[in-house]
């Protein structure tokens, strides 16, 4: 552990890099996707995971990898990307012969690790609420073609 003078920035360079680093790729991914100002920290933990788990030392390991030893998992930080317009089951009834699922347009926002099981999502609903569920799907290319699909998915988040 090394402590620096106060007032001696070029002493911590290394741990100053990788915040520039992250603020540069949060900045782009920000702006690529036009989100809103207010779920920037969400944007921020999104692109902190995927440097973690991304090999970028001499070694070839993982920051993720030399802290625990062990090989990361990217698969649920990689199948959606920040602020992509997802599909997310809405469950109206928990009775099994029913057919009252509604499949609702949101904006997925990130792994939520701590609630739920291990591929739970953070995503923005359309009334501009952020709500944790596992039950999320891709939106494909024929869902965009379906003009009631095209209406329903044109909603704007306020922000």
């Amino acid at each position: 552990m090394k402590y620096t003078e106060s007032g001696r920035s070029n002493q911590n360079h290394a741990a100053k890099r990788e915040i520039g680093e992250l603020k540069k790729r949060w900045r782009r991914r920000m702006f690529k996707k036009r989100c809103p100002r207010w779920v920037w920290d969400f944007g921020l933990v999104y692109e902190g995971e995927i440097l973690s788990r991304l090999s970028r030392g001499r070694d070839g390991r993982t920051g993720m990898e030399e802290i625990t030893g062990q090989t990361t998992d990217t698969s649920n930080w990689l199948d959606f990307e920040f602020y992509d317009t997802v599909w997310v089951l809405n469950r109206t009834s928990m009775k099994m012969d029913t057919v009252d699922d509604e499949r609702l347009p949101a904006k997925w926002l990130g792994v939520s690790n701590h609630i739920g099981s291990d591929l739970s999502y953070w995503l923005l609903l359309g009334s501009s609420k952020i709500v944790s569920r596992m039950s999320v799907q891709h939106v494909t290319q024929s869902d965009m073609q379906d003009d009631i699909l095209k209406k329903r998915n044109s909603v704007r988040y306020a922000g």
